[in-house]
């Protein structure tokens, strides 16, 4: 799920007429996101996700992934965040492995609640981010205020109730967001999570528009994939493909040495994370 908060504005004196003309003028969304890539992996009980998107937005913003973290890990056990501002265009190097050998040569190419005494949520610097960890929904009160969900985006999405929450702040602007990572406990060691759910404009659409390339990675070339409604799109030819070392060295404790499948999602469909099958079959 990608949910982004805008931070609240101040409010300051009422605008006069010709302000509230031009500020009607606009029309403009507060968040733009769009050329969304996630990758994910397995390492024991431990998922990986990386994620990169393009964002357009007015104010300084946050970006909410949802977590299936493990019911009952302490906090401080549950998470590590992966600093890739080193490795800014990971994804660009992955979708150049995917693509077709004769194009390559012939192209070139919170429950919001009253504040309370709580301590406030721990802020970590992670390559060009800051980063919070929020274990649950009911710890959204320990976040900073400007950066809070309205109470009735959780109501509606009663799945994430036990889920913990990665919080990465963005700053205001039009820019290609470097990837954002961070290693979880997870609670399903036979699904790979990707957080697709939309959340941009503070309210649960039933259907969303997808710009997405998903990537996973396993040992050994899986059979079947797995979702929750949505349907999968296979690019036609893709192969599961082995990273190279070159790349693995930019991005250190991202990749494994299993084999990475692609999918792409673009248009409308149902608003729902999706997860893919971790386990292989055995070989014939």
């Amino acid at each position: 799920m990608c949910m982004i908060s805008p931070a609240a504005r101040v409010t300051r004196a009422p605008l006069s007429l010709l302000g509230r003309a031009l500020a009607a003028l606009r029309g403009r969304p507060a968040v733009r996101v769009s050329g969304t890539s996630i990758y994910v992996r397995a390492e024991g009980s431990r998922q990986l996700v990386v994620y990169a998107m393009s964002l357009a937005s007015r104010s300084d913003a946050a970006m909410i992934l949802p977590l299936p973290v493990r019911p009952g890990t302490p906090e401080d056990e549950a998470h590590r965040f992966v600093a890739l501002d080193g490795c800014p265009d990971l994804f660009d190097q992955l979708e150049l492995l995917f693509a077709p050998p004769m194009q390559t040569l012939s192209k070139g190419h919170g429950l919001l609640r009253a504040q309370s005494a709580r301590p406030r949520i721990a802020v970590t610097s992670v390559g060009s981010f800051e980063a919070s960890y929020v274990p649950s929904v009911s710890d959204f009160d320990r976040l900073d205020p400007r950066f809070r969900l309205p109470p009735d985006v959780w109501s509606q999405l009663p799945r994430y109730q036990d889920y913990g929450f990665a919080v990465f702040k963005l700053k205001a602007g039009d820019a290609k967001v470097h990837p954002m990572a961070l290693w979880f406990e997870t609670r399903d060691d036979q699904r790979l999570f990707f957080p697709t759910v939309h959340v941009h404009d503070g309210r649960v659409h039933a259907q969303a528009d997808f710009d997405h390339k998903l990537y996973w990675e396993t040992a050994t070339p899986t059979a079947d994939t797995s979702t929750e409604g949505a349907a999968w799109f296979e690019d036609p030819e893709t192969e599961a493909l082995r990273v190279p070392d070159a790349i693995k060295a930019r991005a250190p404790s991202v990749f494994g040495d299993g084999l990475v499948r692609r999918r792409v999602m673009r248009g409308p469909f149902p608003n729902e994370d999706q997860w893919a099958d971790a386990t292989s079959p055995a070989p014939a």
